[in-house]
């Protein structure tokens, strides 16, 4: 199974809520830039294409 860092976790989290960059970033006190970088690390672990498809994957195996 495919797993995700626990600040992965967490930016996975706020994009299920909906936040942008920024405010995942200010959530979790790092850099707009850092939270792409999660991102397309998140979507390259989960195979997904979209903000969409992480979340179902996410959900789907456990992680979120």
């Amino acid at each position: 199974m495919e797993w995700l860092s626990h600040r992965e976790k967490e930016v996975v989290r706020g994009i299920e809520q909906g936040l942008s960059y920024k405010e995942i970033a200010d959530t979790c006190c790092i850099s707009p830039h850092t939270v792409h970088t999660h991102i397309k690390n998140i979507y390259e672990k989960l195979q997904a294409k979209d903000r969409r498809e992480a979340i179902t994957k996410a959900r789907r195996k456990g992680l979120i």
